[in-house]
């Protein structure tokens, strides 16, 4: 499971969630700030953040949508 840590009013956060969306990925949402416990338990220290559960894997900030892939990709294997 992909899971996107973010705050509300974060430019970088939205990008990347238009981003996410456009490119059609199943991803689930994290409000640091209304969920500070699970971002805390995930050790997220910045966002925006996504992070795969399986694999432990993140990717940290904003990034265009080939490094995106790159990282689904690494993650996929």
């Amino acid at each position: 499971m992909i899971i996107k840590f973010y705050t509300k009013g974060c430019q970088p956060c939205y990008a990347l969630t238009t981003l996410l969306d456009n490119m059609m990925i199943d991803y689930v949402s994290c409000n640091i700030e209304e969920e500070w416990e699970v971002a805390a338990n995930n050790k997220v220290m910045s966002v925006p953040t996504l992070l795969n559960t399986k694999t432990g894997k993140r990717l940290i900030g904003f990034k265009n949508e080939e490094k995106v892939k790159e990282f689904l990709n690494d993650n996929n294997s």
